[in-house]
């Protein structure tokens, strides 16, 4: 074991952080993803989305 989630185990994992269902949005693009590379993923989506309130 590598540590690594599959594509469904890390949509699962941000839905569970975040409640939004990435599989109904499109889905993950990689095969596999790390837990650091997944919150990663989400610190940037909220920073995205704040920049985006403040204009």
């Amino acid at each position: 074991m590598d540590g690594r989630l599959n594509r469904r185990e890390a949509e699962q994992y941000l839905f569970k952080v975040t409640g939004l269902d990435i599989a109904a949005l499109g889905g993950l693009a990689e095969e596999k993803y790390t837990k650091h590379k997944l919150n990663q993923l989400v610190t940037d989506l909220v920073k995205h989305k704040e920049s985006k309130h403040e204009e």
